[in-house]
């Protein structure tokens, strides 16, 4: 015979300051853009100095390093950046890129209000939605030069290390 007994569970539910917490980011990308550095160009050869962009948040301090060839500053630019974010039954999308000013919205279906903080986009509630964002962010602009023809080589990759570091 059975006796009576008890059955229990528990759920923790956490809650989180997005303001608090830290928000860091970097990206790097070839200088695509008709009127950027490279004027479009996204092919090289020996003898060319290829431009590209890195994109970090206030608060990253970063160094590069290439496998072959020097690497140096050359400029920095605002660059447009139009994207659609996805939000999947969900209150929480990222930018792809760290604004650098204010970010617009237009609904192409739900959404509601969002808010920006850092790279993170915010809805009210949880909701299937996609958004359109566009905002400017800043692009600091480096160039890769010096980069020559090993014998007997016809394509030779360069690898750019970019490092980020943050405060403690």
């Amino acid at each position: 015979m059975a006796t009576a007994g008890k059955i229990t569970t528990t759920l923790v539910i956490s809650f989180a300051d997005p303001s608090a917490s830290a928000d860091y980011h970097l990206s790097a990308e070839i200088d695509s853009r008709p009127t950027g550095f490279n004027k479009g160009v996204t092919s090289f050869i020996f003898g060319d100095s290829p431009a590209f962009l890195v994109y970090y948040s206030s608060g990253v301090s970063i160094t590069l390093e290439s496998s072959t060839g020097n690497v140096s500053p050359c400029g920095t630019a605002q660059v447009e950046v139009v994207e659609f974010l996805q939000f999947a039954n969900t209150r929480e999308a990222s930018l792809g890129k760290p604004p650098s000013g204010g970010v617009t919205f237009e609904s192409m279906g739900g959404g509601g209000s969002p808010t920006v903080i850092g790279t993170k986009v915010f809805l009210s509630t949880p909701d299937v939605a996609v958004i359109k964002a566009t905002y400017y962010s800043t692009a600091h602009g480096y160039r890769l030069s010096g980069v020559s023809q090993p014998g007997g080589i016809t394509e030779l990759p360069v690898l750019v290390y970019i490092e980020g570091t943050t405060p403690t």
